[in-house]
Parts: C-alpha cells; sequence; structure tokens
C-alpha cells in the first residue's frame, strides 16, 4: 500500500500539472539556451536575434549593438558564420541548418516541437496509469490472500506466494509517437485539374491552381515555367489561332497577371485517337521564401468554341536559380 501512495503522491505532484498546464509548455527558447525558430532579415525587437547577436559577438563575428533588429549588419555577421562552417547556401538566412550547428556549439540538444512534447507527456502518463492499474491490481491480490481471524482454533492453512505479473509494454504505435518527425527539406509543385470544356467559347478560361512549397532553409526563384500541350481538340475555329495563356498571382480573375504567353495552336487536326504535342515557356518571376507555400493559376484568353476531344496541358520543367531538385508536377486537362 506504501508503494501505491508513493506512486500516487509522484503522479499527482509531478505529472498531473503538465497535464493541467498542456498549453503553456515550455518553449524552449534562447533563454534555456537553444533555438527553435528561423530567423530572418527584417524582423525587429525580436529577443531570438538578441540572443544570435549575442552568440555571434562572443565569436567575434558581430559588433554591432544587441538589439534585436535583424538587419544589414547582423545579416553580415551570420553570413561570415556559415561560411566559417561551411553551410550552403552561406545566405544570411537562419534556417534548420544553421540552428542545428549554433545549438551545437552552445550546448544546445535537438528540441521536440509543441505537439510532440504534448504526445510524449501524455504517453508517458499513458504508461505510468497502467502501471498504477498494476500495482493496484497486485495489492489487491494480497489482500485477499490474507487470512481471516477465525473465532475458533483450525488447523494452520498454507499460505499461497502470488504470482507477480510483468509490467506492461506500451504499445508500438505508442512508443513510434514520440519519436519526432523531421519534415524533408524539398521544393514540391502540385496541380491536379479535369473539367469539361464549356458549352459556349469562354474568356478567360481558367485551366488550373499551381500550388508550390518551398521547405528549404533558402528563398528559391523562378524564371520560367516549360509546359507541354497536347492538342486532341476537334474545333476548326482554334486551328492556326493565337490565344494568350495568362499567369496570375493567386487564383482568381482579380489577382494580378504574372505574365502574359502568346501560343499558336496547331493548323493541322490531330487523327483521330492521336494528340499533337507542342511546347511552350511561360514567364515566371517569382520567389518563394523558406517554409511558404504559393498557390498561382493558368488561364487561357481567347480559345474559341470546342466540339469535342480533349486539351491538356502539363508542366514539363522549371527553371530556378540553383539545383534543388524540383518534386511533383502539375497536370490540367479540357475534355468532351
Amino acid at each position: 500500500m506504501k508503494k501505491i501512495l508513493l506512486f500516487l503522491t509522484f503522479f499527482i505532484y509531478i505529472i498531473f500539472p503538465f497535464t493541467i498546464y498542456a498549453d503553456t509548455l515550455l518553449p524552449l527558447t534562447p533563454s534555456m539556451g537553444i533555438f527553435t525558430r528561423d530567423l530572418y532579415m527584417g524582423m525587429m525587437n525580436n529577443p531570438d536575434v538578441a540572443y544570435l547577436q549575442e552568440f555571434l559577438r562572443d565569436r567575434e563575428l558581430y559588433n554591432g549593438p544587441i538589439s534585436g533588429n535583424f538587419l544589414s549588419q547582423t545579416k553580415q555577421a551570420l553570413i561570415n558564420f556559415q561560411e566559417k562552417e561551411n553551410i550552403m547556401p552561406s545566405s544570411g538566412y537562419f534556417g534548420p541548418k544553421t540552428r542545428s550547428r549554433v545549438n551545437a556549439r552552445i550546448g544546445g540538444v535537438a528540441v521536440l516541437s509543441r505537439e510532440e512534447q504534448i504526445a510524449l507527456l501524455q504517453s508517458q502518463i499513458k504508461m505510468l496509469q497502467a502501471q498504477l492499474a498494476n500495482l493496484i491490481a497486485q495489492q489487491q491480490a494480497t489482500s485477499s490472500l490474507t487470512p481471516t481471524p477465525a473465532l475458533v482454533p483450525s488447523a494452520p492453512t498454507a499460505t499461497t506466494t502470488p504470482v507477480l505479473s510483468p509490467s506492461p509494454t506500451p504499445p508500438l504505435e505508442l512508443i513510434a509517437s514520440t519519436t519526432p518527425v523531421i519534415p524533408v527539406a524539398e521544393l514540391r509543385i502540385t496541380g491536379t485539374t479535369t473539367k469539361s470544356f464549356p458549352d459556349v467559347a469562354t474568356s478567360p478560361l481558367k485551366l488550373g491552381d499551381i500550388t508550390i512549397s518551398n521547405t528549404t532553409d533558402h528563398i528559391i526563384s523562378f524564371s520560367q515555367i516549360e509546359l507541354d500541350l497536347y492538342d486532341a481538340m476537334n474545333s476548326t475555329a482554334n486551328r492556326n489561332k493565337t490565344v494568350l495563356l495568362k499567369l496570375r498571382n493567386g487564383t482568381t480573375t482579380f489577382d494580378n497577371v504574372i505574365s502574359n504567353t502568346d501560343f499558336t495552336i496547331n493548323n493541322d487536326p490531330p487523327r483521330l485517337g492521336e494528340e499533337i504535342r507542342r511546347q511552350v515557356k511561360v514567364s515566371f518571376p517569382q520567389s518563394i521564401q523558406p517554409g511558404q507555400t504559393y498557390i498561382s493559376s493558368l488561364w487561357v484568353e481567347g480559345l474559341d468554341y470546342v466540339v469535342n476531344g480533349s486539351w491538356r496541358i502539363q508542366m514539363l520543367t522549371v527553371f530556378i536559380n540553383e539545383s534543388t531538385a524540383v518534386q511533383g508536377g502539375f497536370t490540367f486537362l479540357l475534355t468532351k
């Protein structure tokens, strides 16, 4: 029974407060000696930036004020640190690579996110609850074996020693849930739309949305997108006609136009069951920030009535400022 009381005391005073104050779990800020957030040019009055300035000053890379303002002097000091540590690219952006190296230099450790901290505490609580239930069951089993004093003398009876079962092992899925999931750093492009040709000529006609996710620690700048266009349209009105491909900074006609590209539809119609493949490059002067998800849209103006058939527009490649691998792509299909 003393074991149970001791365990309950530990549970109530040590573990239980974490469940009550789960919304105020330790944020693991630089005041504890480690960085957990990305920092970048333009941040103002930020305590993390001030801590970074102190770190760079201690290494004689920064001699400006400890202001918490991420300006050009702080950025250059960070670039010097990245070059010294062979962190590529040395862009002055304080992302996961640089943060991990700085934390290692100040004795930091790997940091779990807020959600992962909560999941870890919850799993530990469940295991403690299971062990508590096991202790209570053992105590009840021991109590049931204690003989009740008899009113008349009786022959002594043998006392059976209870067999104690081992503490339950937490399920595999519970153990797996405490392992931090590290996001993959990549540039991913997605977009799939299938729609019918309109019953009347419509201009502009939206082809589909393009979603670009940058989970790297640096800015990625685009210049062009090359498209494959597969023509299987039955439409005399569109033969040898020049249409306008439009990229918009958003998903509606109210959003700004990024670029306009002329495209002339093939003069000869495709054979039955075949597609005519053409290629075109459209201008896309956009920069995607680290951690940003950006949505654009592709439209066509001047497309005439289509009797039946299909027109498929598919991303072939993108032109960017570095060698980052591009994952995914987009495909838009008009059919009737």
